[in-house]
């Protein structure tokens, strides 16, 4: 969502959600089993359409906003479920550990896209490729571990939109 001041130039109002599993040495400093990291967004970036007359357009865009990460740590755990017929003793992950933070961030990139259905038509095809930097908290003694201090990510991510 936002508000195009001319075809070339326009503010994003965005809200993102990205979902990570973490990786292997992160969870085995903290003797979990697995793990993972959501991170939620809301943020504002300008937006320069460098063809916006063209089928095939390319845009560059970066800002800032909040963001707020969860992170949780899990183990395998015995369950007990219930099917139509039946029930029965299993194993799922359980959340042995979670933390989570609300901090700023930036985020740029680059997106291509295609029109489709015509010239006329509002439905694209996009890829696009950021580059998302989180101000992420330090690991203290007063808290679990939380990270090495900033945080960078490239999500990628393709569809269509109207």
């Amino acid at each position: 969502m936002g508000y195009r001041f001319n075809p070339h130039l326009s503010l994003l109002t965005e809200y993102q959600f990205i979902a990570n599993k973490l990786p292997g040495a992160q969870i085995a400093e903290t003797g979990a089993n697995g793990g993972y990291a959501q991170t939620w967004s809301f943020t504002l970036a300008p937006v320069l359409d460098l063809f916006p007359k063209h089928a095939n357009d390319l845009y560059i865009t970066g800002g800032g906003g909040f963001y707020r990460k969860v992170t949780s740590f899990t183990d395998p755990v015995l369950a007990d479920y219930c099917g139509y017929y039946y029930c029965g003793v299993g194993v799922t992950n359980a959340v042995v550990g979670h933390f989570s933070s609300n901090q700023g961030g930036a985020n740029a990139g680059i997106v291509f896209y295609r029109k489709i259905f015509g010239q006329d038509s509002n439905a694209k095809f996009y890829a696009e490729a950021r580059y998302v930097w989180v101000n992420s908290p330090v690991a203290s003694a007063s808290n679990s571990y939380q990270g090495s201090g900033t945080e960078a990510l490239i999500p990628v991510s393709f569809g269509i939109r109207f």
